[in-house]
């Protein structure tokens, strides 16, 4: 019997889908397209491309001390206040918020990451984020809700600065860019922006020289923050920043300290490192890093849209159709590595402006690879982060052609409204796909720290008030599991939801608390040990939820041996409400 990864059962397998091709069909369309228009343009006699002169940063004596508060300091507090939402309270999603508190249930009692519980995005995602949370506030579910709503809006902050350091109108396009993404449908989560912040400082490092050292030193750190903090992430953040200074290093013929960037990388990493290395975990690091980086596309793909089925969409539904909106971003990126490639062809200097271009396209190419993987819209929102402020920089410069028009009080010239009819049209695509202004998020502001009786609440839940038929479903599972289980080991989740054990009170019996996370043959074998040496009774085999069926493959399908041997070793069978249980 195989027990690599081609023994992995999931959708892609199932459908013997070859989801590696769409990586192949991506890097074709944003790497290979532009080198082609490079060995064509350079061979062509075409003029200059429109420059966007180079520009800095417009502070220093030309700009008071009050506008530099404003500009630094007192927007970025007003976004804060008017994007916190500090509700607790809502739907509890059992196997995403399981992600984090079965880290945090087996961290309360001794338990070490990654050996005792595996880590499914990273270190501070799904094991220090929960503990701080319960220091903090509290070791419940309220407690892990209330620092995620602290931090929430922490990652738009970062939007917000990255846009400062990206616009020459920075503070009024930076402002946009954050409606943008913060309004209906649309989202930066905080792990995106540890991205975003290392990016940020990149463009500090170029924006203000004297201070490059240090701000190459902290991009390099937040990079590998990002890294410990979300696996994926930090990887596209890192190799992002590395390559673009690379090619900054190229470009401009001089040194840029991409030595700095790596000290920072090495600086936060080495004592995570050593302090895994006291634990005796860095063993069981690796092999969970191994298997995020080796398996997940396998485990989790799903196929992106045909370009029939976006065509298909294009006709019926228009521009806003979700299977068109796919391919917007790939279009987007293309387009900006051809300009990049004119620039270079004609012997363009790295003006400011391109550089800023050049490193968009890259961070954009490398996070679309999360859209690529698994192609529903939540990942697509993720993996298209930087795409509008690359969009916005047409913007950007729009405005700043009309500008220079209207200040000197002339016709604006040829290129000057050609770059301005793009301006616009980038204006009304953000509106007709995003529709920008539909600010639900501001609708949400408050606080409700406090909801729930004690009649509402489930245990170590704290004051989160859930749905009532949540609560009684949950309920119900609950006093089964207490019927059968014995030890605070006895009972095993198949099903998917994981925060089952933290609402129980008792320890998963295997670091695969999820049986998704058991995907091969041998992982699933290692969960059959773990039960046996942990004398587990009583077994959740479904909850009723759509993860008894994750992408439309059975849960008994996807793990066979694991659901073999539960049907043999557990004969027992009964229903509770809409779960089931199997026990000895």
């Amino acid at each position: 019997m195989s027990t690599g990864s081609d023994a992995i059962v999931s959708w892609v397998r199932v459908h013997e889908y070859p989801i590696e091709r769409e990586l192949v069909y991506f890097v074709s369309f944003v790497v290979l397209l532009p080198l082609l228009a490079y060995l064509l343009l350079s061979r062509c006699r075409l003029p200059k491309p429109v420059a966007f002169e180079a520009f800095s940063y417009r502070g220093g004596d030309a700009e008071s001390r009050i506008q530099r508060l404003i500009r630094w300091l007192v927007l970025p507090l007003v976004l804060y206040v008017l994007l916190f939402d500090g509700r607790i309270n809502g739907f509890a999603d059992f196997y995403h918020e399981g992600e984090r508190l079965v880290p945090l249930q087996v961290a309360l009692h001794g338990g070490l990451p990654y050996r005792d519980a595996h880590l499914q995005h990273g270190l501070g995602q799904n094991f220090v984020l929960p503990m701080v949370a319960a220091k903090v506030f509290e070791p419940t579910l309220e407690g892990v809700r209330k620092l995620q709503r602290v931090l929430d809006p922490l990652a738009y902050v970062v939007v917000y600065f990255f846009g400062l350091l990206l616009y020459r109108n920075a503070a009024s396009v930076s402002l946009f860019l954050v409606l943008t993404v913060s309004s209906a449908g649309y989202w930066v989560a905080l792990r995106q922006g540890l991205g975003l912040l290392s990016f940020t400082l990149l463009l500090a490092a170029i924006e203000f020289p004297t201070w490059r050292r240090l701000a190459l030193l902290s991009a390099g750190a937040i990079g590998a923050l990002a890294f410990w903090f979300s696996v994926e992430i930090g990887v596209y953040t890192v190799c992002a920043g590395v390559v673009w200074l690379l090619l900054v290093a190229v470009w401009t013929r001089k040194r840029v300290g991409i030595s700095w960037y790596l000290g920072g990388v090495v600086f936060v990493s080495a004592p995570i490192l050593v302090w895994l290395q006291v634990l005796g975990v860095l063993g069981d690091a690796a092999a969970n890093l191994h298997r995020q980086v080796t398996t997940q596309l396998i485990v989790w793909g799903l196929p992106f849209p045909s370009p029939s089925a976006a065509f298909a969409a294009l006709s019926a539904e228009g521009i806003a159709a979700a299977d068109v909106k796919m391919y917007l971003p790939i279009l987007s990126y293309v387009l900006a590595g051809g300009w990049l490639a004119w620039r270079l062809a004609k012997g363009g200097d790295a003006a400011s402006r391109t550089v800023r271009i050049a490193l968009l396209y890259l961070a954009g190419c490398l996070f679309f690879r999360t859209a690529l993987g698994r192609s529903d819209y939540g990942h697509w929102i993720d993996g298209s982060t930087p795409w509008w402020p690359l969009l916005l920089l047409v913007i950007d410069a729009s405005m700043t052609s009309a500008g220079a028009a209207l200040l000197k009080r002339r016709r604006p010239a040829k290129r000057e409204v050609l770059v301005i009819c793009l301006g616009g049209a980038v204006l009304l695509l953000a509106f007709e796909v995003h529709a920008p202004l539909q600010l639900d998020r501001f609708s949400r502001v408050g606080l409700e720290w406090r909801g729930a009786s004690a009649e509402e609440m489930l245990p170590n839940a704290g004051h989160a008030r859930l749905p009532s038929d949540q609560v009684e479903r949950a309920r119900q599972v609950l006093a089964c599991i207490e019927s059968f289980a014995g030890s605070e080991h006895g009972f095993y989740d198949f099903s998917n939801q994981g925060a089952y054990y933290f609402f129980s009170g008792r320890l998963p019996p295997s670091r695969y608390f999820q049986s998704v996370y058991a995907a091969t043959p041998s992982e699933q074998q290692q969960v059959i040990d773990d039960i046996e040496r942990a004398a587990v009774s009583v077994v959740l085999l479904e909850s009723g939820s759509p993860f008894d069926r994750i992408d439309g493959v059975e849960n008994a399908e996807r793990a066979a041996v694991l659901y073999s041997y539960l049907a043999r070793s557990f004969p027992g069978r009964r229903k509770c409400g809409d779960a089931t249980i199997r026990f000895r």
